[in-house]
Order: C-alpha cells, then structure tokens, then sequence
C-alpha cells in the first residue's frame, strides 16, 4: 500500500463520526484501565471492579464530569 493511499484512508476514517455513547464508553474504559494499572504499580490491592466503582461515585459526585 503506498503513501497516498494510506493519507485517503485516514482522510475518510477522520470524517466518521463516534457516537457519543461510544466515545464516552471508551473514555471510561481507559480511565479504569489506566488508573488500576496505575494503583497496582503502587501495590493496591483494588480489583479492577473497585476501581471501577470507585471512579463512577466520583463522576457522580461531581456531576458527572472528570
């Protein structure tokens, strides 16, 4: 595959557009990810779903924002 194809691919995988829904289900994954890998590199001993609860109680407590 050579340059100019690849820049037209990524040309038209830009104009797509993901749903709200799905983005933010992205956003949330990686801030769980991220922040259990983060605590067990500490030595946490939180499970993935604790971190998980943890972060929504805090989105909800500010409203829902980061």
């Amino acid at each position: 595959m050579d340059y100019k194809r690849i820049q037209e691919k990524m040309d038209e995988l830009k104009k797509r557009e993901i749903p709200e829904e799905i983005r933010r289900k992205i956003e949330e994954d990686f801030e769980v990810d991220f922040t259990y890998d983060s605590l067990a590199l500490s030595g946490s001993s939180l499970t993935k779903d604790e971190v998980r609860a943890i972060l929504a109680a805090l989105r909800k407590q500010n409203g829902g924002n980061k």
